[in-house]
């Protein structure tokens, strides 16, 4: 049998995550818009992972593989997923309670964007997170751009705050290994719109914590190494002309990540990179400066609850 159509599919990579996980998916039964499945994929954990995840069977779809990392259970999980929109989620961020509806009536306003960009804001304890849960809600603003290449403004990037049609979903804008995963995915998506940048309020937690991935500082070097190989390659979309936009962005992310892996003394790595990406960090800092003249453009719409009875999904097997 199959499932119904839902609005959002909520997609989970769950990998050792066994003390963090429960919360991350009581944020999504806790939404005040039901139109949404929850898919988990346990990537090969070795802690009690699974047993946590058992927990929520009669909600949420479990999958389970061997280790291949996030991107691949991501990738595992679009394929089960029957949502218009792919909401990604890390099993250790949280979505705030309100989010899921924010998003659809975002996407009823501009008429089924591509991507939603949405905004996160990161905690430690339980006082900053009751804060960001607690911001003013009543208004949602955003900025309309005709693609992520587009835009004009510097946004913190996290596969927790990306929400994206399903439709447009296939092997060339899936996730890949080798690579700095979110960076990477927008930069295949680049060319896809219109894109909705979210200013207000946020809709996402994210978590700080020893286990993030922003502390691997060496692997982030290797993998933004390959990114401008793939770039060099012309793998990435746009062509030439959009060629510079593409290496403005590799290019932020090149001079951040050699920057703090010079202080923590990975010197040959940083330096390396920073030699083999000088074109990219130029590139990026040409845009900076002409960005200071650019006008964006903020949209408001009302935040209005959803009428209706909330009911924890129930799964329907296949």
């Amino acid at each position: 049998m199959h499932k119904k159509k839902v609005v959002f599919s909520v997609i989970i990579p769950v990998y050792n995550r066994g003390s963090l996980v429960a919360e991350t998916i009581e944020s999504v039964l806790n939404q005040n818009f039901s139109d949404y499945e929850i898919i988990a994929v346990n990537d090969g954990s070795t802690d009690n992972s699974l047993q946590v995840l058992n927990q929520y069977k009669d909600s949420v779809r479990i999958i389970n593989q061997q280790n291949q990392g996030a991107e691949i259970a991501r990738n595992k999980a679009v394929e089960y997923a029957v949502g218009d929109y792919l909401v990604f989620l890390d099993s250790d961020d949280i979505l705030l309670p309100e989010s899921l509806s924010i998003y659809h009536q975002m996407i009823q306003s501009e008429s089924n964007p591509a991507l939603i960009f949405a905004r996160a804001c990161a905690f430690m304890d339980e006082k900053k997170l009751a804060e960001i849960k607690n911001e003013d809600k009543s208004l949602i603003c955003y900025t309309p751009v005709k693609d992520y290449l587009s835009k004009t403004e510097t946004v913190w990037l996290s596969t927790s705050i990306l929400v994206f049609k399903r439709a447009l979903w296939n092997e060339k804008t899936c996730f890949q290994k080798g690579t700095v995963d979110d960076l990477d995915f927008m930069l295949r998506i680049g060319t896809i719109g219109p894109v909705l940048i979210v200013k207000s309020p946020a809709t996402v937690a994210y978590r700080l914590h020893p286990g993030n991935s922003i502390h691997d500082i060496l692997i982030n070097l290797i993998r933004l190494n390959n990114m401008l190989s793939i770039e060099r390659k012309g793998e990435y979309p746009g062509g030439h002309k959009r060629k510079m936009e593409r290496m403005a962005v590799i290019g932020g992310h090149i001079f951040l990540w050699s920057i703090k892996g010079i202080k923590k003394r990975h010197y040959k790595e940083s330096i390396f990179l920073l030699i083999k990406g000088m074109p990219a960090i130029f590139a990026g800092a040409l845009k900076k400066i002409k960005n200071r003249k650019q006008k964006i453009e903020i949209k408001k719409i009302s935040n209005k609850k959803p009428e209706i009875e909330l009911t924890k999904n129930i799964i329907i097997p296949y």
